[in-house]
């Protein structure tokens, strides 16, 4: 416990940041910054967030957002779509990873940065569930049921994970908290 009173910063990188997860996390540990690193693996960090909570995109990607069938570029929430240079032996031109959201152009953030920023709306597409009726839904939905039920039950679920086991099976693990 003294170790975690000397924390002064937690950066969260690799999956999307939900509000509930960043709500439980300042609400154990009050004193700590924290931050949110947007990336791939592929071209490393694509954004960094600031402390007003702005997502600025960094020059070494060049981020862009298209229309559902990726024929246009889009102002509006749309597919992200990747340039990156940095590896001179297997560039990646304008690559497609999945991600939904929308590019803010900004001129000046209160932070100081001068540039644009994203703002994520949905996370990888290949997250898919499939229906049995053969409509597919993003598995964010589960996402959206466990801030429900948490905030119905506050600090009720600790962990979960979903497995379609087939067409017509989704199995749901929750991990409790022992007073549930």
């Amino acid at each position: 416990i003294r170790i975690l009173n000397d924390i002064k910063y937690i950066e969260f990188i690799s999956e999307y940041l939900h509000d509930n997860m960043r709500n439980h996390f300042q609400k154990t540990l009050p004193n700590v910054v924290l931050g949110n690193l947007y990336g791939t693996t592929e071209t490393g960090c694509i954004a960094l967030e600031c402390p007003h909570g702005n997502q600025h995109i960094l020059n070494n990607t060049l981020v862009e957002t298209f229309n559902d069938n990726y024929t246009d570029i889009t102002s509006d929430e749309g597919n992200i779509v990747l340039t990156s240079l940095c590896n001179s032996a297997m560039p990646l031109i304008r690559y497609c990873i999945g991600d939904k959201g929308r590019i803010i152009e900004q001129s000046d953030c209160t932070c100081g940065f001068n540039g644009a920023s994203i703002i994520l709306t949905l996370g990888r597409e290949f997250d898919i569930i499939e229906l049995p009726n053969g409509e597919k839904r993003h598995s964010s939905v589960f996402w959206q049921i466990i801030e429900e039920v948490s905030d119905e039950y506050p600090e009720s679920i600790t962990q979960f994970y979903v497995i379609q086991d087939g067409i017509s099976s989704i199995t749901v693990h929750l991990f409790l908290t022992d007073r549930y």
